[in-house]
């Protein structure tokens, strides 16, 4: 039988376990993403310090035990191959790790910049209008993170152009909105509402919907009806035999 020491710590890594699950894996195409919530959740687990600071020089026990957690969680959300790399010039030290990834990632080198634009450009649009608005918002995202300077403008015409190619019903909705179409994320935010209004409308389309009758066929009232209407076969004798279907007594 367990002790009540034994439960409370069952209890308490159930709950870690929940709480690290909602931390996306980086996969080197959503840093910005994974380093927010990433460092919200070591701040929250007050182990921020020991990856933000150097304490590689330090001797004292509990700092080295609270360094090691601060690597297991960031080893258990970074996709392996970028993990490899990572452990061989940077070992089990969370801050170089973090430092790194900065680096890498979340600065405006050539590859930097390469790496975020690409993301953008190979975003299309296939007729799912929310995810496209996702994933535009994820690319801008990194853009952002890395300090790269682009004009909105610039961006919301890359989007009124997607959108107008494929479906030019829905930009015709806010074409003479000015403010809303030099701003890209507010642009975002309009063809998301936009989005929402036809899911809505959709439901209350189906829910209106006469009960039982998804297929529009007429009701089993007016179906028997109409069965009932119809006249029968006639069936008779023949040669001179009488067939017990024909309608004579």
């Amino acid at each position: 039988m367990p002790t009540p020491g034994t439960a409370v710590t069952a209890v308490k890594s159930s709950k870690e376990e929940k709480e690290i699950i909602v931390i996306p894996t980086f996969n080197g195409s959503n840093y910005a993403n994974w380093q927010n919530a990433m460092s919200a959740y070591l701040e929250f687990k007050k182990l921020w310090p020991f990856v933000e600071k150097n304490t590689e020089e330090s001797t004292d026990k509990k700092i080295k035990e609270q360094k090691l957690e601060a690597w297991l969680i960031l080893n258990s959300k970074i996709v392996p191959k970028i993990l490899t790399s990572l452990s061989s010039t940077c070992g089990c030290d969370p801050h170089k790790i973090w430092n790194r990834l900065r680096n890498n990632y979340a600065t405006a080198t050539i590859y930097g910049i390469y790496r975020v634009w690409s993301q953008y450009l190979r975003i299309s649009y296939n007729g799912d209008l929310l995810n496209y608005i996702i994933k535009v918002e994820a690319a801008l995202a990194e853009i952002s993170t890395i300090g790269l300077s682009v004009m909105n403008e610039l961006i919301s015409v890359s989007i009124i152009e997607t959108i107008t190619g494929k479906c030019p019903i829905i930009m015709e909705r806010i074409l003479g909105d000015m403010e809303t179409l030099a701003n890209p994320f507010i642009l975002l935010d309009k063809l998301r509402l936009i989005v929402n209004h036809e899911q809505v409308t959709r439901l209350k389309a189906i829910t209106a919907a006469p009960s039982g009758n998804p297929g529009g066929n007429p009701p089993s009232g007016t179906a028997l009806a109409t069965t009932a209407g119809r006249k029968r076969p006639y069936i008779a004798c023949k040669n001179g035999k009488h067939n017990p279907n024909a309608y004579h007594e």
